[in-house]
């Protein structure tokens, strides 16, 4: 598929197809973990969803802390693809122990070293998203926006269909071979584990043919501090006033639909009244709709971007008002997710993409660094206005339609970052220049 648009070498075309089946080989694990390590600790083991959550949570500030300054160091050394590797094995092995734990007897190391464990394996996989982003624009054979916007729709749709295959393989070990119980679930992750390490092996030897020769660097460490980096990025977000007003954008709206889909699946159940079996199929049609609507962007590379995202987050609002008025299982609320699903590989796919076009090739590090800590923020702030609403005394009707409307409210205010025509004023009050909004 992507061979027949190229005229480079077969390691270049090689190390491309790696790249885009990294997404789709991390999702095979990572859709096991959420589906089945939460049923694991909050209801085998009797821990309720508190300690799961807060786990999540503090995995979410951690990656606040070291992003920023994992992509300072990646620009600096030019050692992304390192990182990557060392991620992925850590990936592997920590879904390996988080089943060895799992079994022990002492419930310090049960529960507890299985939650800590846990929050590495999202930690490490978010983190591992920085030098894997960093890393397409230093494929060789990928040379400008276009083909960046290309292979990152590739990308998204290969890790959205990995999470649907993913989620099969699961359901099927589990039924046939695993078991559907306590043991059964724990053992399949570190089943997903092997298979993950496996594949990737061969993604490492194929990445590696075709990646760029970066040498690390020979600076003076001695210099070197997290404080220095850490104010590299403040510098870097100083310089480029129009990537930072879109990170604050990609916040807001990312908060919005990350957060929606969080809670789709308890909406779908209180509001609309779809089963177990029913949910699982929208969200099944949801990712394949997602997958497909991505590839659709890499073989279509639209331009421009921006104006793409405009569009399709103007689409989300119109969604989010049909969530807000379904009240039963029909065609409004299929036809929604079949919706939902297509907008959210197009905006994820364009969204990335737009980021290499506003960053500097030797700031690619900073930047998707950036990207991960706006992405995560969004993981901290939605659900809790989400749940505040969900907390006030009236019918669940009005609850629900109040939620969404937040939701939307976030979405209008980062197109309103994205489309204000004071673009200027802005961008020097984000540059420190002193300039004011009332002029």
């Amino acid at each position: 598929m992507v061979s027949d648009t190229m005229n480079t070498s077969d390691p270049a075309r090689g190390a491309i197809r790696a790249w885009i089946a990294y997404d789709f080989i991390n999702s095979l694990l990572i859709i096991n973990g959420s589906l089945y390590f939460s049923k694991w600790i909050s209801i085998d083991q009797g821990q309720g969803s508190f300690w799961y959550g807060l786990t999540y949570s503090l995995s979410a500030f951690a990656l606040l802390v070291i992003a920023p300054l994992i992509g300072a160091a990646i620009d600096r050394k030019r050692n992304g693809f390192s990182f990557l590797v060392y991620g992925s094995f850590a990936l592997g092995m920590l879904a390996l122990a988080i089943t060895g734990l799992g079994h022990r007897e002492a419930q310090w190391l049960r529960i507890g070293g299985t939650l800590m464990v846990f929050g590495l394996i999202n930690f490490v996989y978010q983190l591992s998203l920085v030098p894997y982003n960093w890393l397409l624009p230093h494929i060789r054979g990928v040379h400008d926006l276009k083909d960046v916007t290309k292979y990152t729709g590739f990308g998204e749709a290969a890790g959205s269909f990995g999470s649907v295959i993913g989620a099969l393989l699961g359901a099927y070990l589990l039924r046939h071979w695993l078991g559907e119980s306590a043991d059964g679930r724990l053992n399949l992750l570190a089943v997903m584990g092997v298979v993950f390490l496996v594949l990737f092996v061969v993604v490492f030897i194929t990445l590696g043919r075709g990646t760029d020769a970066v040498a690390i660097t020979h600076d003076d460490e001695s210099k070197w501090s997290i404080k220095r980096y850490f104010h590299e990025n403040w510098l870097f977000a100083r310089k480029a006033p129009r990537l930072t007003r879109y990170l604050l954008a990609f916040m807001l709206y990312s908060d919005a639909l990350l957060t929606v889909q969080l809670f789709l699946p308890i909406y779908l159940r209180e509001r609309i009244g779809f089963s177990d079996s029913q949910t699982a199929v929208a969200f099944a049609i949801a990712l394949t709709c997602g997958s497909l609507s991505s590839a659709a962007v890499g073989w279509l590379r639209p331009q421009p971007l921006r104006k793409i995202i405009v569009v399709t987050l103007i689409l989300w609002l119109g969604a989010f008002a049909a969530l807000a008025v379904a009240t039963q299982i029909g065609l409004l609320i299929w036809s929604t997710i079949v919706c939902c699903g297509i907008l959210f590989g197009v905006l994820w796919s364009t969204s990335r993409a737009y980021l290499f076009d506003l960053a500097e090739r030797t700031t690619l590090g900073k930047g998707y660094g950036l990207y991960s800590v706006f992405e995560r923020c969004a993981s901290i702030i939605g659900p809790l206005c989400w749940s505040g609403v969900m907390l006030l005394p009236f019918n669940m009707g009005l609850r629900y339609a109040l939620a969404y409307a937040v939701m939307g409210t976030m979405i209008v205010i980062g197109l309103m970052l994205l489309l204000d025509g004071r673009q200027g004023r802005i961008d020097r009050l984000i540059a420190g220049e002193g300039a004011s909004l009332s002029e």
